[in-house]
This record gives C-alpha cells, structure tokens and sequence, in this order.
C-alpha cells in the first residue's frame, strides 16, 4: 500500500505515516546544516512522492524550485552538488516521461548528460550518479513512452562501471527485457532476464516487469524454448 500523501498548498508536500520519518527529518535538518546538498536531496526526494502518486505537475515544481535554490551554491562538495543538479533533471525526466511529454524529457536528460560527461561517475549525498545512471534512466523512459526500439538502441551506449550496484544494473536489464519483447526481439529479450537473475535474483523473481516479460515471451515463438521453461518456472509463472 502507498502511503497517504497530503498536499498543502504552494509545493508542500507532507507525508503521513511511520515510512516517512527520516524525510520528516531530513526536511528539518537539511536548511540547518549549512550543506546546500542537504536541500538538494529533500527536494529529490519530495519529487519522488509525488511520482509515485502520479502528481507530476507537483513534481515538476518540486524540482524547478530545488534546481533554482541550488544555482550558484558553493560547497566544499562541488562535484556533489552537480551530482545532485544531475538527479534532479533525471527526476524531471521521468516526470515527463510518465506524463507522456518526450519533448520535455530528452531535453532533461541533455542537461543530465552534460553534467555526467563532466563529473564522471561518482557517489556523492547517498545517490549513484554518472554517465551510467543517465544511460539506464533514459533507456526506462524511451519504455515509459512506448519507444521500444529506441529504448533499445540506448541501451547499446549503457556501460556498467565496475563495482557498480546490483539491483539497479539487475533493473535495468529487466527494463530492457521487456523493451526487446516489445520491439519484437525475443531472443535478446530472454537473455535479458536471465542476466538479471544472475545479477540480482531476489529482485529479478518478484519483478512485476519480469513476470510481465516472461509471460509475453511464453505466448511468442521462445515458448518451448528450455532456458525459457525453467526461468518460468523459477519465476512461478
């Protein structure tokens, strides 16, 4: 179950429950510890609320507004703060995305690129950020607006620096398993979850994607393809 969001006017977004605590938190301390960064994070984070319960209007102005309070910031972390300008227009970009406006997506994720290609990939304020991360987001957009071909296509410039996180390249390969089914690639499609599964099984069984994947590949030419029938079953579909 999701948990209940109540929107007060302006860009306030208050959440209520047990989950939220350390956002209420963050939201307390961050304009007090003198870390631009901090702020930054909240506003990502704020952002993603409201993604998650389809209030991408809020969502947007949630971002615009934490993108202008963190121009011209100066922190020690300097690279970090373009980490999180970084993030910020990812979010934006699946904003978009979701919403169904590419336009306004691939310009987002321009800006993302351009930040990435300066920074390199590095970690910083507790998110993954570069050139990576840029490549998996805009590979799950391409998806969200129903280009299944060119989701494949990006796919080809992703490239996983060494060390880095499971579950997201185990995503990302579920994303894009489900990409090649729909643009019509069964055999790269079937590879795809199976390298999830290698990569980060617990995620890759309990995907909703994957399942989804895997059912419209049962019903395709692959159906009585062995790999195929022992991935369904492991997966109990």
């Amino acid at each position: 179950m999701g948990v209940p969001l109540c929107v007060h006017p302006g860009l306030e977004l208050r959440l209520c429950g047990p989950r939220v605590v350390a956002l209420d938190r963050l939201a307390w301390a961050a304009p007090r510890a003198e870390e631009p960064g901090l702020p930054a994070m909240y506003g990502y984070l704020r952002a993603q609320t409201a993604l998650s319960s389809s209030r991408y209007d809020l969502g947007m102005r949630v971002v615009d507004t934490t993108l202008r309070d963190l121009d011209g910031q100066e922190s020690r972390r300097g690279e970090g703060l373009s980490a999180m300008a970084g993030v910020l227009h990812l979010r934006a970009a699946v904003i978009a995305g979701r919403a169904g406006d590419g336009d306004h997506a691939d310009a987002r994720l321009n800006e993302a690129r351009a930040l990435a290609r300066r920074t390199g990939e590095l970690s910083d304020y507790g998110v993954g950020w570069g050139p990576a991360n840029v490549g998996v987001h805009a590979v799950a957009i391409a998806s969200d607006l129903d280009e299944y071909g060119r989701a494949v296509q990006l796919a080809e410039e992703v490239r996983f620096p060494r060390g880095w996180d499971r579950a997201r390249a185990g995503h990302h390969r579920i994303d894009l398993g489900r990409a090649h089914t729909l643009a019509g690639h069964p055999n790269d499609a079937l590879s795809c979850p199976l390298k999830a599964r290698r990569t980060a099984a617990q995620q890759t069984r309990y995907h909703p994607t994957a399942r989804e994947t895997t059912v419209l590949l049962c019903k395709g030419p692959l159906a009585r393809r062995q790999a195929l029938l022992e991935f369904a079953e492991w997966i109990g579909v």
